[in-house]
């Protein structure tokens, strides 16, 4: 009896420690297929899924969101110069940055490469643009000398409110086109407006570009 009852006991705790690591393989491919391995922001996919939870929750409560695409200027002239292992770098040293300066309740994602995006919300575009430069000017004036002391990374930014286009697709290729915007006048801005409006603003003397 003594034997069987410690077979068992041994039976019992076997089975413990194998359900105990199911689960922790099952939470690390979990976050495998929600994650960049690279920077630890949010994938594509899941960000996508994200956004259409967003949408639907938006259009029941009447609340605003802002996308923000993310886009690191001269990348390519980074890894070339400084090699794809400082490159890396950069892209989780942004990825930290956006994740300190965003809220709990906001989500980050690598979409691929050096391009990044933002879903904030229950937020409109005015105070999206207080985040965004933020961001901006947070890695503009990060100092990478103990990695190169002649690096130096900025990003250009566009920004988008979903009400404005009321479908997922086109908030974010107009935030898209604002990120190009960005780069189009000088990199390592951030753009809260279509092209026709900025040349406005610039006539009226209402923004700098």
């Amino acid at each position: 009896m003594l034997y069987t009852g410690s077979s068992i006991h041994e039976l019992r705790e076997r089975t413990k420690q194998q359900t105990i690591e199911l689960q922790e393989a099952l939470d690390v491919n979990k976050k495998l297929a929600t994650t960049d391995e690279l920077t630890g922001l949010y994938n594509r996919r899941y960000f996508m899924d994200k956004l259409a939870m967003q949408k639907a929750l938006s259009e029941r409560n009447k609340a605003d969101f802002v996308i923000c695409y993310c886009d690191l200027d001269n990348f390519k002239q980074i890894n070339d110069t400084f090699g794809h292992h400082t490159g890396d770098i950069v892209l989780q040293k942004f990825s930290q940055i956006l994740k300190s300066l965003i809220r709990e309740v906001d989500f980050a994602a690598r979409f691929g490469g050096e391009e990044f995006v933002c879903l904030l919300v229950d937020t409109d575009i005015k105070n999206a643009k207080k985040v965004t430069e933020r961001i901006r000017i947070s890695l503009a004036n990060y100092n990478f000398n103990d990695i190169a002391p002649s690096l130096h990374a900025t990003v250009s930014i566009g920004i988008t409110n979903f009400k404005q286009f009321n479908t997922i697709q086109e908030t974010l290729m107009n935030a898209d086109n604002r990120m190009y915007l960005a780069k189009k006048y000088g990199r390592n801005k951030v753009i809260m407006a279509d092209e026709a409006e900025l040349k406005a603003q610039m006539k009226t003397a209402k923004v700098v570009i």
